[in-house]
C-alpha cells in the first residue's frame, strides 16, 4: 500500500495540496456523488451547489472505487470525510486522518468560500455539515485538528505527512 487517505473539510486545501504537490490527488466527493449537467461554462467553486443535483446511482461505490484505484498510485489520497468512507476504509484496514478545523473556525471557512466564489446555497450546506461534524467522535479515523487559521498544509507538514512529497516545479 503506497497511499495514505486523507479526508479535510471544505475550503481547508485539498485541491491547492494537489495542484501545488507531486504525487498528491484530490478527489473531490461532489464530482462522485453528483451529476452535474452545468458543464464547464461556470467556474468550478461558483458552480457548487448552483442547483440540486440528482445522486448518481453509482454512489457512494464509484467513490470508495476511486479512492482505492488511487492508493497504490499517489502518497496522498485527498477526500471528502463523509461515513460510508469511514466505514468502507475501517473494513478494508486503511486508516482514514480526518483533519478538521476548530470549532471556532467556521468564520475563516466562511470568508474563504467567499473569496472563492462559492454560491450561497454552497457555504448554507457547508456550515450545517461544519456543525454536525464538529462533535464527531469514531475510532474508526485518527482525527487532528487544524489551528483557526491553518490550511491542510500547514497541518500536513507540521505532522510529517509532506516529508517525503515533493512541491511542484522542484
Amino acid at each position: 500500500m503506497k497511499g495514505k487517505v486523507i479526508a479535510s473539510f471544505a475550503g481547508t486545501g485539498k485541491t491547492f495540496l494537489a495542484n501545488h504537490y507531486t504525487n498528491v490527488v484530490d478527489l473531490d466527493l461532489g464530482s462522485y456523488k453528483f451529476f452535474d449537467d452545468i458543464g464547464d461554462s461556470i467556474p468550478f467553486e461558483e458552480r457548487k451547489a448552483i442547483k440540486k443535483y440528482d445522486i448518481s446511482p453509482e454512489w457512494p461505490q464509484n467513490y470508495l472505487d476511486a479512492i482505492m484505484e488511487n492508493i497504490p498510485k499517489y502518497d496522498i489520497v485527498l477526500v471528502s470525510y463523509c461515513t460510508e468512507v469511514e466505514e468502507f476504509l475501517h473494513e478494508q484496514g486503511i486508516d482514514l486522518y480526518y483533519f478538521v478545523p476548530e470549532s471556532s473556525g467556521w468564520e475563516v471557512l466562511e470568508k474563504r468560500f467567499r473569496e472563492r466564489g462559492n454560491p450561497e446555497r454552497f457555504i448554507g450546506i457547508c456550515k450545517m455539515l461544519f456543525d454536525a461534524q464538529a462533535g464527531l467522535q469514531s475510532d474508526k479515523i485518527k482525527k487532528t485538528y487544524l489551528g483557526d487559521n491553518d490550511y491542510l498544509e500547514c497541518a500536513l507538514l507540521r505532522n510529517g505527512f509532506l516529508d517525503e512529497v515533493q512541491k511542484r516545479g522542484n
